[in-house]
C-alpha cells in the first residue's frame, strides 16, 4: 500500500506549479526568470512556487551566479505519480473532489503577484453562481465579444484572446480595459484591469468554471483591492447583478447588459 504524502499533494495541487513542472520537464532546467515567461505570474511569485516544489522534493536547485537553476527530481515526481495512480485506481470520483479542494486551499493561501506589497493586506470580491448550461456555453459568454456584450455591456470592443485587450464602456460613467492573461477552455478566464477607475487598475478578474451535476459553477473573484470601502461594496453588488445577467443569458438566450441592467442605486 502506498502512503499518501499530504505535502506532496499540496505542492502539485496548484495549477501554476503544475505548469512549472511541465515546463521544467520540457526544457530540462530553468530559473525563476526564464520560467516566468511561460506562466501568467511575475518572477517573484514564480520563485515562491519553486520554493514550495523544492521543499516537497519535486525539484532541486543549483546556484548559478545570482540565480538558482531548477531541475525536476524524477524519482520524487515518479513517487507523486504513483500516489495519484494508486488512489485513482479505486477512488476516481473522490480524487477529483480532493483535487478541487486542494486547489481551492492553495488559491485561498496564495495572493496574486499584484497583491504582493509588504505590510499590505489586499481584499477581494468573491461570488459563486451556477447556471444550467454546459461549461462550453459559459466559456463562450466570457471569451467572445458577442458573448460579453450580451450580458455585461453592449459597448464591448476588442477580442478575447490571451495578450489582447477588451474594452467595456458604460456611457457617461466611463468603463474599463481588461488585458486577457489566461484562458483555458471550459475552465478559466483571467483578466487584469489596465485602465478604468483608480481603485480597479492593477486588480485582476477571474472566472473559474467547473461542472457539478447539471450546473456549471462559476467561481468569480475580483482580486487585489487595496482596501474595502463603499465603492468596493457598490462594485460587488454590480458584479452580482451582471453575473446573474450572464446566468440568464446562457440559460435563456437573453441577458441584461448595460444599458438594460438592474438599477441598484443612485450610483451608475
Amino acid at each position: 500500500m502506498i502512503v499518501i504524502d499530504d505535502d506532496l499533494w499540496s505542492a502539485v495541487g496548484d495549477p501554476t506549479r503544475r505548469r512549472l513542472l511541465d515546463q521544467l520537464l520540457s526544457d530540462g532546467t530553468g530559473t525563476a526568470t526564464s520560467l516566468s515567461d511561460h506562466v501568467p505570474v511575475r518572477r517573484q511569485a514564480v520563485a515562491k512556487h519553486l520554493d514550495v516544489l523544492d521543499r516537497s522534493g519535486l525539484v532541486h536547485a543549483t546556484a548559478v551566479g545570482r540565480e538558482r537553476r531548477y531541475q525536476v527530481d524524477e524519482a520524487q515526481l515518479a513517487r507523486a505519480v504513483a500516489q495519484l495512480a494508486s488512489v485513482g485506481a479505486t477512488w476516481d470520483a473522490r480524487l477529483r473532489r480532493i483535487k478541487r479542494i486542494a486547489e481551492a486551499i492553495q488559491r485561498s493561501r496564495t495572493q496574486l503577484p499584484n497583491n504582493e506589497k509588504e505590510g499590505t493586506t489586499m481584499v477581494d470580491i468573491l461570488h459563486r453562481v451556477g447556471a444550467t448550461a454546459a461549461p462550453a456555453k459559459v466559456y463562450e459568454a466570457l471569451t467572445t465579444r458577442d458573448g460579453l456584450a450580451a450580458w455585461w455591456t453592449t459597448d464591448t470592443t476588442g477580442e478575447g484572446v490571451v495578450g489582447g485587450t477588451i474594452g467595456f464602456r458604460f456611457g457617461d460613467a466611463g468603463g474599463f480595459d481588461m488585458k486577457v492573461l489566461d484562458q483555458r477552455p471550459d475552465e478559466r478566464v483571467e483578466w487584469e484591469v489596465t485602465d478604468g477607475p483608480q481603485e480597479w487598475i492593477g486588480t485582476r478578474v477571474r472566472f473559474d468554471l467547473k461542472q457539478e451535476d447539471d450546473y456549471t459553477i462559476v467561481q468569480f473573484a475580483h482580486e487585489g483591492w487595496r482596501e474595502p470601502g463603499e465603492f468596493m461594496s457598490h462594485c460587488s453588488t454590480r458584479w452580482a447583478t451582471f453575473l446573474m445577467s450572464m446566468k440568464q443569458l446562457v440559460e435563456t438566450g437573453t441577458g441584461a447588459p448595460y444599458p438594460k441592467e438592474v438599477n441598484i442605486s443612485n450610483w451608475t
